[in-house]
């Protein structure tokens, strides 16, 4: 897998020649391979809980898939290139089995299934973190709970002042 073989296109390399980053990009063009998703790309993909999908073929159906999975907390971004195919559940009920949708409250007609051809992870450098309601509401909690240990300790001191 190469994602950079794939994305430089003869157009996307003219413009980097333009604009000065070229060279570098081509370094990673004839040097990164990776050959299928490595534990850290599978453990990243399983804490997503959205995406950004597109896709393109010269027919105007899908063919070709496009995936940005973002962590904005984390300033962390993996690309994902993928041949998409349509499975109906019928055809594959087994892998529609592995599925946990208990609560998903759409009955779901389909099954995507994507097999990915190149992965790149992006430079975080212009990535704003953002954070869940979950994610600061944890932090939150966290000093509540410590503000509601001061508190006591602070009473507890009082009372033995006042002794």
């Amino acid at each position: 897998m190469n994602y950079a073989k794939i994305a430089f296109t003869d157009a996307v390399r003219g413009f980097q020649e333009r604009y000065g980053s070229r060279a570098s990009y081509g370094r990673m063009e004839e040097h990164r391979y990776t050959d299928g998703l490595t534990e850290n790309e599978v453990e990243f993909i399983a804490h997503q809980d959205n995406f950004y999908m597109a896709t393109n073929s010269e027919s105007g159906f899908p063919y070709k898939v496009s995936l940005f999975l973002l962590d904005q907390a984390a300033k962390a971004r993996l690309k994902i290139f993928a041949e998409a195919s349509v499975i109906s559940i019928e055809d594959n009920s087994e892998l529609f089995d592995k599925l946990d949708l208990d609560d998903y409250k759409f009955r779901p007609e389909r099954i995507i299934l994507l097999k990915v051809k190149a992965y790149d992870w992006n430079c975080p450098q212009h990535i704003t973190p953002r954070y869940t309601l979950e994610e600061i509401q944890d932090e939150f909690m966290a000093q509540h709970e410590y503000i509601n240990k001061l508190r006591k300790e602070n009473t507890d001191l009082k009372a033995q002042l006042a002794q």
